[in-house]
């Protein structure tokens, strides 16, 4: 018995059948650069894969920005390993952003959050 239905996604185009969504992944690249995937795998924050690789070759089309991302990514690395992961900025972000032309600002320790109340207490005491 012949199939009547397709699925949808399916799209008849001479003798060959061809998925709608090939389109999108021949776009992709075949492989990721060397230089990448080490970069990538020291980013604390996996997600985006393809979107990032595509800002580093944007990023990083000659050798001194490549070398200046490598040598200010590991400081900017380990400020948000103290950070919650919802507040680490995605590779892709991270790398347009061009926020690693200069290292980070050194932190001096953990920040006291204070509330307005401290404040009112403290000018009290002082007055």
């Amino acid at each position: 018995m012949e199939k009547v239905h397709r699925p949808y996604k399916e799209v008849k185009k001479g003798e060959r059948i061809i998925n709608k969504r090939s389109s999108v992944d021949d776009r992709q690249p075949k492989g990721y650069s060397p230089e990448y995937l080490v970069w990538y795998e020291a980013y604390p924050h996996k997600v985006g894969k393809f979107a990032g690789f595509k800002a580093y070759q944007r990023q990083t089309k000659n050798a001194a920005d490549r070398e200046l991302l490598d040598l200010n990514s590991p400081p900017w690395f380990e400020q948000f390993g103290s950070r919650e992961s919802r507040y680490i900025p995605r590779p892709a972000s991270f790398l347009n952003s061009r926020d690693w032309e200069e290292p980070p600002a050194p932190t001096t320790g953990p920040q006291v959050v204070r509330s307005g109340a401290a404040d009112v207490m403290e000018a009290m005491n002082h007055v």
